[in-house]
């Protein structure tokens, strides 16, 4: 089956890391022996900062990883102010590639702008809500509303990677929606020997190593994070994979003030945060909102305990008690106070991490998500002839 993927995000040279998700689930795909074929949407972009200058340097056609990919430049307003017309700037090269392809179906990755733009394409569009385009985007005005209702109501199948994501899809259009989890991939991530990897690292093994990964660094509660590990006594390293191309200027400062050790690193490749997980003793994340964020499927795989937030679809995984803790967002106190437990109590966080490793190979690995969205593939195109 011919399938044309239509995403805001997807790694790039220099842009590794952007909707790599995507990537990953298109490789599933394509070992079901779907033909994958991807658009990107990009901003067109001026040369005055290096976040601007990694999208103008994105070639129009490239392949990466064996999947090729069309980018389409379109002029995106500040704040998300008209975004819904965004559409008619890009329906003309859309219908060129849609042409050249002849895609059976399209997948749309948000609701905005992708999946809006696919549904009027006349072709079953599956259309995938993740996160913010559900319950932050599509609540800032009423266009959006409508933009992000007409995908929803017109697409063929809608599909939430959470239950929480669900609840907001559905807030928006009332329709039937599937819940189908994230992944992550099982050959990049697993368990590994803690040793080699803080060997390797120059890591002592009496260290307490907390790892955060995150391009978010408030929402994502970073410094709710180091002020928590700032009350933990020695021996701890944070390890702060903050997939930020931008100077680490505010997090060097916040890392002074709590008097806290830390290393931090920018844009690194899956490999890397699988090591960087090998190295820890345990996975944070203290966000405040999210949908249902792929490091914590990552880390399960990895067989690390998870602390995080109650928040969004991560409830819906990783639970209290069983795979790690969960805090309310904010909480800096709860936040020492778990951490604590688990540098303490090594035996626990390593059962954490082990259940949690069970649990992401039966239902967190984008093998497992591809079976599950060729199911619905199938289903589209018997339910469209």
């Amino acid at each position: 089956m011919r399938v044309l993927i239509i995403a805001k995000d997807f790694p790039a040279p220099g842009q590794p890391r952007g909707g790599v998700f995507v990537l990953r689930q298109a490789h599933a795909l394509a070992e079901l022996g779907h033909e994958i074929r991807v658009v990107r949407i990009v901003p067109h972009a001026p040369s005055w900062t290096p976040k601007w200058q990694s999208y103008r340097a994105i070639p129009e056609r490239y392949s990466i990883e064996g999947i090729a990919v069309h980018t389409i430049r379109a002029f995106f307003p500040p704040r998300m102010l008209g975004m819904e017309y965004l559409p008619i700037q890009v329906d003309g090269p859309i219908r060129r590639i849609i042409a050249d392809f002849a895609p059976h179906l399209l997948h749309a990755h948000f609701l905005i702008p992708s999946g809006q733009l696919a549904v009027r394409q006349g072709l079953p569009t599956i259309l995938t809500a993740h996160g913010s385009d559900a319950y932050d985007w599509a609540w800032r005005r009423p266009g959006l509303r409508r933009a992000a209702a007409e995908a929803i109501s017109r697409a063929e199948v809608v599909i939430a990677v959470s239950r929480f994501i669900e609840r907001r899809v559905r807030d928006l259009a009332e329709r039937d929606v599937h819940v189908i989890y994230n992944g992550a991939d099982e050959r990049i991530f697993g368990p590994c020997a803690q040793t080699a990897a803080r060997d390797s690292l120059g890591i002592g093994s009496d260290r307490f190593v907390i790892l955060f990964t995150g391009g978010d660094a408030r929402g994502k509660g970073l410094h709710d994070l180091i002020q928590a590990a700032g009350r933990l006594g020695e021996p701890r390293l944070l390890l702060l994979a903050t997939g930020l191309i931008t100077p680490f200027d505010s997090i060097r400062a916040a890392v002074a003030s709590a008097g806290v050790e830390a290393r931090l690193f920018g844009v690194i490749e899956q490999s890397g945060i699988a090591h960087l997980l090998a190295a820890a003793d345990v996975f944070t994340l203290p966000s405040y909102r999210e949908g249902l964020p792929a490091s914590i499927c990552e880390a399960m795989l990895s067989a690390r305990p998870i602390l995080a937030t109650r928040v969004g679809g991560i409830p819906e995984i990783a639970v209290d008690g069983v795979h790690g803790h969960l805090v309310a967002p904010g909480d800096v106190a709860s936040l020492a106070q778990r951490l604590g437990e688990l540098a303490r109590d090594p035996g626990t966080a390593i059962r954490m991490g082990e259940a949690g490793y069970r649990f992401a190979r039966e239902h967190l690995t984008w093998r497992v998500n591809a079976r599950r969205y060729d199911e619905v593939y199938r289903g589209a195109l018997c339910a469209t002839a």
